[in-house]
């Protein structure tokens, strides 16, 4: 990819001039040639001077908003006053910056810049106000200072368009469908005023020599004008939908409040995310995530403690909790839940998240299964904090009781 000019362009004007703006004008002219010549006269001679008029204050338009775009200079003020300094290299981006915009500040203009849309654009080695993009068709960046101007001319240029196809499909119909009447075509009202009493057979013999159809002057083969007609009027249509087309997205941008840049930076930035992929316990910790918990209490009881109203009671009389019911208790586990899923490499998650689902809160616990957990539990205490309490229970609320460690 060539990189930034040795010297600053000024404008669309300033050499060398893009192959895209050459061919810009050349189909200006050819679309509007093709308007005058082919759809204008076969129209009748009552709508003609409207259609001529129309267009031509369309095709004025378009002229007028693109030799002001081209001409305008949309660099920041300070860059223009530099530029004045016949002559001047832009210098070369010192290795010590990673970009060329720092802190407000232009690296390569050496000159403050006034906003943050304000970008440096490689092709005009400028930096530009409120950059939106460097337009090739007009040699020129688009900047706060001709965005307006550019606008006009797609407003313009569609419109112009437009008109063109509607006229060439109207016609190509009218062509096959007007030769008895002649209301729309004036080739054909031509001949019916001259010969009242002619058919439609004489038309298409006088159609077919070229003496109702004429380009330039010069008689033309009906079948050689309407394929004409047809062909123009579907290059035309193509260039009008792509003109549309970028018509109706920069009218998306300014709903949205954006520049062509900054839509496509954060295409960019979406397209280059990458999404991050879940770990085998993820789905348990999501769970926990969404009710706003960062806990995860698994609980256990004996069947041979008596229960009321669903909760183990404890034996009258003052004793101690842990002796008493050294089964019951709860582990809670993962304090820093986010820290836990984002480590691969923890080997009991997926055991605590079974147990936990498998867990008859009416019976005996697997003593086992709880004390090989925490064995291992224990020996993960730098990842995850693992903490040990009693839930409150009869005369024995407030105490802490723990689960007993079952080496595996």
């Amino acid at each position: 990819m060539p990189g930034p000019s040795q010297y600053s362009r000024v404008n669309g004007w300033t050499l060398p001039l893009h192959p895209l703006q050459f061919l810009s004008w050349l189909t200006a002219i050819l679309f509007s040639l093709a308007y005058y010549v082919l759809f204008v006269p076969a129209a009748i001679s009552d709508l003609q001077v409207y259609l001529i008029i129309i267009n031509a204050v369309l095709i004025s338009s378009y002229v007028l908003f693109t030799i002001i775009a081209v001409t305008i200079n949309p660099a920041e003020k300070q860059v223009r006053v530099k530029q004045g300094r016949k002559g001047r290299k832009m210098p070369t981006l010192d290795p010590a910056h990673s970009h060329v915009i720092e802190n407000f500040y232009c690296n390569l203009c050496e000159l403050p810049i006034s906003s943050s849309r304000t970008k440096h654009c490689k092709c005009c080695n400028k930096c530009v106000s409120n950059f939106d993009h460097h337009c090739k068709w007009l040699n020129n960046c688009v900047g706060s200072r001709n965005y307006t101007y550019f606008i006009g001319i797609l407003m313009s240029a569609s419109m112009s368009l437009t008109l063109s196809v509607v006229l060439a499909t109207f016609y190509s119909i009218a062509y096959f469908t007007d030769l008895s009447h002649g209301y729309w075509m004036q080739g054909y009202r031509d001949y019916w005023n001259i010969f009242p009493q002619g058919s439609v057979e004489h038309l298409n013999k006088l159609k077919d020599s070229g003496e109702i159809f004429k380009i330039f002057n010069q008689p033309i083969p009906g079948d050689v004008y309407v394929g004409l007609m047809i062909t123009t009027g579907l290059l035309i249509l193509a260039t009008d939908l792509l003109l549309l087309h970028l018509l109706f997205f920069h009218a998306y941008l300014f709903a949205r409040k954006m520049t062509t840049y900054e839509f496509i930076v954060s295409k960019r930035q979406k397209s280059q995310a990458v999404p991050q992929k879940p770990t085998p316990t993820s789905a348990k910790l999501e769970e926990i995530e969404r009710t706003a918990s960062v806990r995860t209490t698994l609980s256990f009881s004996t069947s041979q403690k008596s229960l009321t109203n669903g909760r183990p009671r404890s034996p009258a009389g003052a004793m101690n909790c842990a002796a008493d019911n050294p089964l019951f208790g709860s582990i809670t586990v993962l304090e820093d839940a986010t820290a836990f899923r984002q480590d691969p490499d923890q080997p009991f998650g997926e055991e605590i998240n079974t147990l936990a689902q498998n867990t008859n809160y009416n019976q005996e616990p697997d003593l086992n299964a709880i004390g090989a957990i925490m064995y291992k539990v224990n020996r993960h205490e730098d990842r995850t904090r693992i903490s040990t309490r009693m839930l409150p229970m009869g005369s024995c609320a407030g105490e802490r009781g723990s689960v007993p460690k079952v080496n595996s």
